[in-house]
């Protein structure tokens, strides 16, 4: 009896840990110009949320400016440098759940607020 007790106990802490927005993540951006991979690590202290994103080829990487979670609700900020000086920021906004992370992108593309899909699965 106690050693299906501490089963229980390890299957449910293996359970418990996995209901985290902490860790590798992957997901895809569609674009008019085709698909780009996408890779995230994030970690947590408390409610918030740091870590960096980093196209799936390595060649570029973006800091999370800005990232909290709280309730299974994850929201970040990530602020990308274009060459010409400027910037672009970009919101993620997702719900985790069943250990997937789907919600939506949202971005300023010159001017125009655009929105799409944002669907993560663990690396």
């Amino acid at each position: 009896m106690v050693r299906i007790l501490l089963v229980l106990l390890a299957v449910a802490g293996v359970c418990f840990a996995q209901d985290t927005v902490a860790g590798d993540w992957t997901f895809t951006i569609q674009t008019p110009q085709g698909d780009i991979g996408v890779n995230m690590t994030l970690k947590v202290d408390g409610s918030n949320v740091t870590g960096e994103m980093s196209m799936a080829d390595g060649s570029r990487k973006f800091p999370i400016a800005k990232g909290t979670a709280d309730g299974g609700k994850v929201k970040l900020t990530v602020k990308r440098e274009r060459p010409d000086g400027s910037s672009m920021v970009y919101e993620f906004a997702g719900t985790l759940e069943g250990g997937k992370i789907k919600g939506e992108i949202s971005g300023d593309m010159g001017g125009q607020v655009a929105t799409m899909p944002w669907n993560c699965s663990r690396k």
